[in-house]
Protein backbone atom coordinates (compact mmCIF):
# COMPACT_ATOMS: atom_id res chain seq x y z
CA UNK A 1 0.00 0.00 0.00
CA UNK A 2 1.13 3.41 -0.80
CA UNK A 3 2.34 5.88 2.07
CA UNK A 4 -0.09 8.92 0.90
CA UNK A 5 -3.36 5.99 1.26
CA UNK A 6 -2.01 5.15 4.69
CA UNK A 7 -1.72 8.77 5.96
CA UNK A 8 -4.97 9.56 4.48
CA UNK A 9 -6.25 6.53 6.03
CA UNK A 10 -4.59 7.69 9.88
CA UNK A 11 -6.64 11.20 9.42
CA UNK A 12 -9.79 9.88 8.56
CA UNK A 13 -9.88 7.39 11.44
CA UNK A 14 -12.02 8.19 14.36
CA UNK A 15 -9.71 8.91 17.82
CA UNK A 16 -11.12 5.93 19.23
CA UNK A 17 -10.10 3.57 16.60
CA UNK A 18 -6.53 4.50 18.00
CA UNK A 19 -6.81 4.68 21.27
CA UNK A 20 -8.68 0.90 21.86
CA UNK A 21 -5.31 0.24 19.95
CA UNK A 22 -3.60 0.89 23.23
CA UNK A 23 -4.61 -1.46 24.81
CA UNK A 24 -7.26 -1.20 28.70
CA UNK A 25 -4.90 0.17 30.99
CA UNK A 26 -4.83 3.26 28.73
CA UNK A 27 -6.52 6.14 30.01
CA UNK A 28 -7.06 9.47 28.15
CA UNK A 29 -5.04 12.38 29.53
CA UNK A 30 -7.96 15.05 30.60
CA UNK A 31 -7.40 18.35 29.52
CA UNK A 32 -5.47 21.11 31.33
CA UNK A 33 -8.38 23.47 31.92
CA UNK A 34 -10.64 20.78 33.19
CA UNK A 35 -7.88 19.76 35.82
CA UNK A 36 -7.07 23.47 36.86
CA UNK A 37 -10.97 23.92 37.61
CA UNK A 38 -10.89 20.28 39.72
CA UNK A 39 -7.76 21.15 41.45
CA UNK A 40 -9.30 24.46 42.70
CA UNK A 41 -12.41 23.50 43.52
CA UNK A 42 -11.88 20.84 45.80
CA UNK A 43 -8.96 23.81 46.84
CA UNK A 44 -12.56 26.00 48.29
CA UNK A 45 -14.17 22.52 49.37
CA UNK A 46 -10.85 22.04 51.48
CA UNK A 47 -10.95 25.84 52.73
CA UNK A 48 -14.71 25.66 53.55
CA UNK A 49 -15.60 23.03 55.70
CA UNK A 50 -19.28 23.55 55.43
CA UNK A 51 -19.14 23.32 51.55
CA UNK A 52 -17.48 20.28 51.87
CA UNK A 53 -20.03 18.68 54.26
CA UNK A 54 -22.57 19.64 51.67
CA UNK A 55 -20.79 17.90 49.28
CA UNK A 56 -20.67 14.67 50.64
CA UNK A 57 -24.78 14.70 51.89
CA UNK A 58 -24.20 16.73 54.79
CA UNK A 59 -22.29 14.33 56.82
CA UNK A 60 -20.79 16.94 59.68
CA UNK A 61 -16.92 17.49 59.45
CA UNK A 62 -14.39 18.32 62.03
CA UNK A 63 -14.66 21.90 62.70
CA UNK A 64 -18.21 23.04 60.73
CA UNK A 65 -20.68 24.49 63.35
CA UNK A 66 -23.62 21.96 63.08
CA UNK A 67 -26.39 23.47 65.61
CA UNK A 68 -27.68 26.98 64.10
CA UNK A 69 -27.79 30.33 66.69
CA UNK A 70 -30.65 32.36 68.00
CA UNK A 71 -30.05 34.36 65.07
CA UNK A 72 -29.66 32.18 62.13
CA UNK A 73 -33.06 30.21 63.66
CA UNK A 74 -34.78 33.87 63.16
CA UNK A 75 -34.52 33.55 58.94
CA UNK A 76 -37.32 32.50 57.43
CA UNK A 77 -39.30 31.65 60.85
CA UNK A 78 -40.62 35.12 61.99
CA UNK A 79 -44.47 35.78 61.67
CA UNK A 80 -46.45 36.96 64.71
CA UNK A 81 -49.35 39.65 64.73
CA UNK A 82 -51.77 41.28 67.12
CA UNK A 83 -54.16 44.16 67.69
CA UNK A 84 -53.05 47.37 68.20
CA UNK A 85 -52.69 51.01 68.31
CA UNK A 86 -50.94 53.33 66.61
CA UNK A 87 -50.46 56.65 68.96
CA UNK A 88 -50.23 59.69 67.61
CA UNK A 89 -49.33 63.34 69.35
CA UNK A 90 -53.13 64.05 70.09
CA UNK A 91 -54.67 60.64 68.85
CA UNK A 92 -54.53 56.65 68.55
CA UNK A 93 -55.76 54.30 65.57
CA UNK A 94 -56.75 51.02 65.98
CA UNK A 95 -55.56 48.26 63.97
CA UNK A 96 -53.35 45.35 63.96
CA UNK A 97 -49.52 44.85 64.08
CA UNK A 98 -47.92 42.44 61.47
CA UNK A 99 -44.05 41.27 62.28
CA UNK A 100 -42.49 39.18 59.83
CA UNK A 101 -39.66 38.43 57.34
CA UNK A 102 -40.06 41.66 55.18
CA UNK A 103 -40.50 43.88 58.37
CA UNK A 104 -42.86 45.31 60.47
CA UNK A 105 -46.56 46.75 59.25
CA UNK A 106 -49.68 48.24 60.88
CA UNK A 107 -53.24 48.13 58.62
CA UNK A 108 -55.45 50.30 60.64
CA UNK A 109 -59.11 49.58 61.08
CA UNK A 110 -59.33 52.51 58.01
CA UNK A 111 -57.42 53.46 56.11
CA UNK A 112 -53.85 52.68 54.25
CA UNK A 113 -51.38 50.31 55.62
CA UNK A 114 -48.34 51.17 56.74
CA UNK A 115 -44.95 49.50 56.17
CA UNK A 116 -41.42 49.42 57.41
CA UNK A 117 -38.73 46.85 55.90
CA UNK A 118 -36.06 46.04 58.25
CA UNK A 119 -33.84 48.10 56.68
CA UNK A 120 -35.35 51.21 57.15
CA UNK A 121 -35.39 50.97 60.95
CA UNK A 122 -32.60 52.24 62.65
CA UNK A 123 -33.59 50.93 66.22
CA UNK A 124 -36.56 49.45 68.22
CA UNK A 125 -37.28 49.33 71.50
CA UNK A 126 -39.77 46.16 71.92
CA UNK A 127 -42.02 45.83 75.27
CA UNK A 128 -43.69 43.14 76.67
CA UNK A 129 -47.34 45.25 75.41
CA UNK A 130 -45.28 48.13 73.62
CA UNK A 131 -43.05 48.56 70.32
CA UNK A 132 -40.87 51.69 69.32
CA UNK A 133 -39.92 52.00 65.77
CA UNK A 134 -37.43 54.50 64.85
CA UNK A 135 -36.92 55.04 60.92
CA UNK A 136 -34.88 56.76 58.68
CA UNK A 137 -38.04 58.51 57.56
CA UNK A 138 -37.78 62.72 57.91
CA UNK A 139 -40.87 63.77 60.12
CA UNK A 140 -41.28 66.58 57.69
CA UNK A 141 -41.44 70.04 57.54
CA UNK A 142 -39.84 72.55 60.58
CA UNK A 143 -39.74 69.15 62.48
CA UNK A 144 -36.23 68.19 63.13
CA UNK A 145 -35.27 64.37 63.56
CA UNK A 146 -36.22 61.19 62.10
CA UNK A 147 -40.25 59.53 62.41
CA UNK A 148 -40.87 57.30 65.67
CA UNK A 149 -43.92 55.55 65.81
CA UNK A 150 -45.03 53.72 69.18
CA UNK A 151 -47.78 51.16 69.23
CA UNK A 152 -50.19 50.01 72.34
CA UNK A 153 -50.11 45.82 71.66
CA UNK A 154 -53.35 43.95 72.55
CA UNK A 155 -51.09 40.89 73.29
CA UNK A 156 -47.73 40.55 75.14
CA UNK A 157 -45.14 40.14 72.37
CA UNK A 158 -43.43 36.46 72.91
CA UNK A 159 -40.01 36.88 73.64
CA UNK A 160 -39.20 34.48 70.36
CA UNK A 161 -40.65 37.04 68.55
CA UNK A 162 -39.08 39.98 70.58
CA UNK A 163 -35.39 38.42 70.10
CA UNK A 164 -35.94 37.83 66.55
CA UNK A 165 -36.98 40.81 65.45
CA UNK A 166 -34.05 42.76 67.30
CA UNK A 167 -31.37 40.40 65.32
CA UNK A 168 -33.04 40.98 62.00
CA UNK A 169 -32.84 44.87 62.67
CA UNK A 170 -28.84 44.18 63.67
CA UNK A 171 -28.35 47.63 64.54
CA UNK A 172 -28.24 47.98 68.57
CA UNK A 173 -31.71 48.22 69.98
CA UNK A 174 -33.48 47.78 73.03
CA UNK A 175 -35.07 44.41 74.06
CA UNK A 176 -37.16 44.00 77.16
CA UNK A 177 -38.30 40.66 77.11
CA UNK A 178 -35.60 37.95 77.09
CA UNK A 179 -36.06 34.28 76.88
CA UNK A 180 -37.15 32.50 79.70
CA UNK A 181 -34.88 28.80 80.88
CA UNK A 182 -32.22 30.13 78.06
CA UNK A 183 -29.34 28.11 79.06
CA UNK A 184 -25.60 30.39 79.57
CA UNK A 185 -22.00 29.44 80.99
CA UNK A 186 -22.74 31.47 84.10
CA UNK A 187 -25.59 33.28 86.29
CA UNK A 188 -25.68 35.52 89.09
CA UNK A 189 -28.00 37.46 91.40
CA UNK A 190 -28.17 41.03 90.85
CA UNK A 191 -29.75 44.34 91.72
CA UNK A 192 -29.63 46.98 89.07
CA UNK A 193 -29.82 50.56 90.53
CA UNK A 194 -32.17 52.54 89.31
CA UNK A 195 -32.51 56.99 89.86
CA UNK A 196 -36.28 56.39 89.90
CA UNK A 197 -37.96 53.54 91.92
CA UNK A 198 -35.32 51.99 93.73
CA UNK A 199 -34.77 49.68 91.06
CA UNK A 200 -35.07 46.54 90.56
CA UNK A 201 -33.65 42.39 91.89
CA UNK A 202 -33.00 39.78 89.49
CA UNK A 203 -30.72 37.60 87.73
CA UNK A 204 -27.91 38.24 85.13
CA UNK A 205 -27.32 35.31 82.35
CA UNK A 206 -24.67 35.43 80.82
CA UNK A 207 -24.83 33.42 77.09
CA UNK A 208 -22.77 32.54 73.79
CA UNK A 209 -24.91 35.50 72.49
CA UNK A 210 -24.78 38.40 74.54
CA UNK A 211 -26.06 39.18 78.55
CA UNK A 212 -30.05 39.20 79.52
CA UNK A 213 -31.15 40.65 82.52
CA UNK A 214 -34.72 38.93 84.18
CA UNK A 215 -35.82 41.45 86.81
CA UNK A 216 -38.50 39.36 89.60
CA UNK A 217 -41.08 42.17 88.78
CA UNK A 218 -41.16 41.17 85.37
CA UNK A 219 -40.46 44.97 83.86
CA UNK A 220 -37.15 46.43 83.97
CA UNK A 221 -35.47 43.41 82.08
CA UNK A 222 -33.13 43.22 79.24
CA UNK A 223 -32.07 41.18 76.73
CA UNK A 224 -28.31 42.88 74.78
CA UNK A 225 -26.78 41.12 71.92
CA UNK A 226 -23.04 41.38 71.99
CA UNK A 227 -23.88 43.73 69.04
CA UNK A 228 -25.91 46.26 71.41
CA UNK A 229 -23.19 46.79 73.80
CA UNK A 230 -20.10 48.89 73.60
CA UNK A 231 -18.44 48.45 76.69
CA UNK A 232 -18.24 46.84 80.08
CA UNK A 233 -16.70 47.95 83.71
CA UNK A 234 -16.47 46.34 86.72
CA UNK A 235 -14.48 48.01 89.33
CA UNK A 236 -15.02 45.04 91.61
CA UNK A 237 -16.35 41.56 91.98
CA UNK A 238 -19.26 43.13 93.51
CA UNK A 239 -20.24 45.40 90.32
CA UNK A 240 -20.81 45.27 86.80
CA UNK A 241 -21.81 47.94 84.32
CA UNK A 242 -23.53 47.41 81.18
CA UNK A 243 -22.83 50.30 78.26
CA UNK A 244 -24.92 50.01 75.99
CA UNK A 245 -25.48 52.30 72.32
CA UNK A 246 -28.77 53.08 73.89
CA UNK A 247 -28.85 53.17 78.11
CA UNK A 248 -26.27 52.04 80.67
CA UNK A 249 -27.62 49.54 83.56
CA UNK A 250 -25.87 49.42 86.77
CA UNK A 251 -25.95 46.45 88.77
CA UNK A 252 -25.04 45.35 92.00
CA UNK A 253 -24.03 41.82 92.65
CA UNK A 254 -24.88 39.61 95.32
CA UNK A 255 -22.50 37.10 94.57
CA UNK A 256 -18.81 37.63 93.03
CA UNK A 257 -18.12 37.84 89.61
CA UNK A 258 -14.92 35.89 88.67
CA UNK A 259 -12.25 37.51 86.80
CA UNK A 260 -11.76 34.45 84.27
CA UNK A 261 -15.60 35.14 83.23
CA UNK A 262 -15.60 38.68 83.10
CA UNK A 263 -12.69 38.54 80.94
CA UNK A 264 -14.48 36.31 78.72
CA UNK A 265 -17.73 38.87 78.25
CA UNK A 266 -15.11 41.14 77.48
CA UNK A 267 -13.67 39.26 74.70
CA UNK A 268 -16.45 38.12 73.44
CA UNK A 269 -17.31 42.05 73.01
CA UNK A 270 -13.99 42.88 71.35
CA UNK A 271 -14.54 40.05 68.85
CA UNK A 272 -17.88 41.36 67.68
CA UNK A 273 -16.55 45.08 67.46
CA UNK A 274 -13.64 43.60 65.07
CA UNK A 275 -15.84 41.66 63.18
CA UNK A 276 -18.08 44.12 62.32
CA UNK A 277 -15.29 46.56 61.88
CA UNK A 278 -13.68 43.83 59.22
CA UNK A 279 -17.43 43.79 57.53
CA UNK A 280 -17.44 47.37 57.08
CA UNK A 281 -13.69 47.42 55.23
CA UNK A 282 -14.74 44.85 53.26
CA UNK A 283 -17.59 46.92 52.09
CA UNK A 284 -15.58 49.90 51.31
CA UNK A 285 -12.72 48.08 49.22
CA UNK A 286 -15.69 46.65 47.40
CA UNK A 287 -17.64 49.68 46.67
CA UNK A 288 -13.77 51.53 46.03
CA UNK A 289 -13.08 48.88 43.15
Amino acid sequence: MRPWIIFLIFLCAPPRLFSQSQGPSSVPAEPKGAASLTALAQEAMDRNPEIQAAERAGVPQAGARTTPSRSEEAVGSLSWKAPARLRRRFSKTSGTLVVDAHGVSFQPDKGSALRWSFAEIETLFVGARKLSVKTYEPRGRLRPGARQVLFELGSNIPPSVAAELVARVRRPSRNAEPLEHLSGFASLPAHHRSRWGGGSNGVLRFHDEGIDYASEAGKDSRSWRWGDIQTLSNPDTYHLTVFGYLETYSFDLKEPLKQKTYDGLNDEVYRHHEELRETSDRGKRGVAE
